[in-house]
């Protein structure tokens, strides 16, 4: 396949296979970037034996080249129904008794040694079955503290698994959380599945479906060690975690953390990364290397800047990342209820009983209201798409700020826009100030959403015609909290567009 296109530079060649890159980085670019289709057929080749090439001259064009052995597999190499065809390295020869586990049933070894690869960061041990007979098997003779499922397997479905692991007693209890690319979450969790994941999915959506299944330390759970070198901070957190109800431990050094780590159980550990002694993520390396199965769950409680390494590395260990700005100790409140919430689910009626409820919460839901989301970047787009629908909206997608308009054209009863400012074809500000021209969308709520958090951009952006303005990554809570502020008093539709 070639084209007569403008060419990709030698440096920059290998990042057209990843998924969603972005090689023009202005804000006027006239092109989108790679979607997930170079990235399947590279995969989707190689597992066929053969390569995919790229040829391309800036300003001149590319040629893609695909190569496959002229003999296909052999049918007597095919392995029996019910067998791993591709065997990804797991624990089931080394796990002793009674160690916690994950049974991962996936037939793509690239995903599956991607889930091992997070389940073995929480300290957990992992199997892998990339069939549904063998997964089904499996459930039954090591017994799991949760599964993660496929839906499309070579030889029977996931629902088919689903519904035999719920008909078999010693499966029937073990949680399940489904990570798939058919699209049917409500049939999943129908069949009693505690979370559904849809595929392409980030590495930190696979850690928190891991994180879902991971075994809680349940006789600790109200017990958090705060790891905090400023006695300010760390016992003022301490002091509203007992209001509370929690019991709270501060500790000034990494290794006072080690030490108190070794002689106690805590159900949760609130981590500052700049520590005098040692570097928070030495701390994580370290509990990991002991391998203990009652170990806390993490969260990161950080001022500093976080690099790609780092983020990675905190997305495998980490519960949740809270920066030191604004009510942090707020969000760090939020997040230790949700675990506790998460732990609360399988005690018994009367340990339940004994734990206090939450706080009331305020409801987020957005029913019958329609939003229009203009993005090009993908990932933004699934995952705000997910958070808005999932909350009743009705989400109409544009992926230039020309075809935002079009569809604001073809839909005036969309409530709420957001709009973000770096799109190719036409940016968010003169699609913004475009709108803003028609009678009938003068009022109509735009809200802008840019990476570009430097000084003056919220002006230049409010001067553009945008109502309001959020930086990436968005906060869910938050953008949540802005679309409704925003709404008219009567509801949807209520402004009369």
């Amino acid at each position: 396949m070639s084209d007569t296109g403008i060419g990709i530079a030698p440096e920059a060649q290998e990042r057209v296979f990843a998924p969603f890159e972005q090689l023009e980085s202005h804000a006027n670019r006239r092109y989108s970037g790679t979607g997930l289709g170079l990235a399947i057929s590279r995969e989707s080749i190689a597992l066929l034996g053969g390569e995919l090439q790229l040829t391309s001259t800036p300003g001149a064009g590319s040629a893609f080249t695909c190569y496959l052995p002229i003999k296909g597999v052999a049918a007597d190499s095919q392995p029996p129904k019910g067998k791993s065809k591709t065997a990804v390295p797991d624990d089931r020869d080394q796990l002793e008794p009674d160690a916690p586990h994950l049974l991962v049933i996936e037939d793509d070894p690239v995903l599956a040694e991607q889930l091992v690869e997070i389940i073995r960061a929480r300290r957990l041990k992992a199997i892998v079955a990339n069939t549904g007979e063998e997964g089904v098997l499996l459930a039954s003779r090591f017994r799991p503290q949760g599964i993660v499922l496929d839906v499309t397997l070579p030889d029977v479905d996931g629902w088919s698994v689903m519904e035999r692991l719920r008909a078999e007693p010693r499966t029937r209890e073990i949680p399940v959380h489904f990570v798939s690319g058919v699209e049917s979450k409500d049939r999943g969790l129908a069949l009693g599945a505690i979370g559904y994941l849809m595929k392409p999915a980030t590495h930190a959506e696979l850690a928190l479906a891991v994180r879902a299944l991971a075994p809680g330390s349940n006789g600790a759970a109200r017990r958090v060690l705060v790891v905090e070198d400023s006695a300010l901070e760390g016992d003022s957190l301490c002091e509203r975690l007992r209001q509370e109800q929690f019991e709270a431990l501060r500790v000034g050094s990494a290794q006072a953390a080690l030490d108190a780590l070794e002689g106690s159980t805590f159900g949760c550990m609130i981590l500052d990364l700049g520590l005098p002694d040692m570097d928070g993520l030495a701390v994580l390396e370290t509990l990991r290397a002991r391998g203990q199965a009652n170990s806390p769950r993490v969260i990161v409680h950080t001022g500093r800047a976080l690099d790609k390494r780092e983020t990675k590395q905190l997305e495998a260990y980490a519960e949740a990342v809270v920066l030191k700005e604004g009510d942090s100790a707020g969000r760090l409140m939020e997040e230790i209820r949700l675990f506790v919430s998460h732990v609360k689910d399988s005690l018994s009626p009367r340990a339940r009983s004994q734990i206090p409820p939450p706080p009331a919460i305020v409801d987020l839901s957005l029913p019958g209201v329609t939003l229009l989301l203009a993005e090009d970047d993908m990932r933004t787009v699934y995952a705000l798409s997910a958070l808005l629908t999932s909350k009743g909206a009705t989400v109409l997608v544009a992926d230039t700020g020309r075809e935002a308009l079009d569809l604001l054209a073809a839909n005036p009863r969309i409530d709420v826009v957001l709009m973000d400012i770096m799109m190719p074809e036409m940016d968010g500000y003169e699609a913004t100030r475009r709108l803003r021209e028609d009678p009938r969308f003068r009022s109509l709520p735009v809200i802008a959403l840019t990476a570009k958090a430097m000084k003056g951009e919220r002006e230049r952006c409010l001067q553009a015609g945008a109502s309001d303005y959020l930086t990436k990554p968005i906060d869910s809570d938050r953008l949540l909290h802005t679309v409704q502020a925003w709404l008219p008093r009567g509801g949807a539709h209520a402004n009369g567009n």
